[in-house]
């Protein structure tokens, strides 16, 4: 078996990138507002889903998006001030 060397100058990430729903891993961030970081993953490469995609779950109001390398993330914004 032969192995081949991939260095990141070989990478390439489509633009938007591609999204990866197969992942096993979903990382989920708790944040104030959703709507407040949409501009922050938009300069940073990546982008969230639609607003009207948010459902809640067990108290918070969720809504997937991607990270800059098309990995999905959830943000999770309180439904009540604690």
């Amino acid at each position: 078996m032969t192995r081949h060397a991939v260095t990141a100058a070989q990478i390439e990430v489509p633009d938007p990138p591609t999204r990866r729903d197969l992942s096993p891993i979903k990382l989920g961030f708790r944040v104030r507002q959703i709507e407040d970081l949409r501009p922050v993953f938009e300069s940073l490469g990546g982008r969230l889903d639609a607003g009207t995609a948010a459902w809640e779950f067990y108290g918070f109001a969720r809504l997937d998006g991607v990270d800059p390398e098309g990995n999905v993330v959830q943000l999770l914004q309180p439904l009540t001030r604690s």
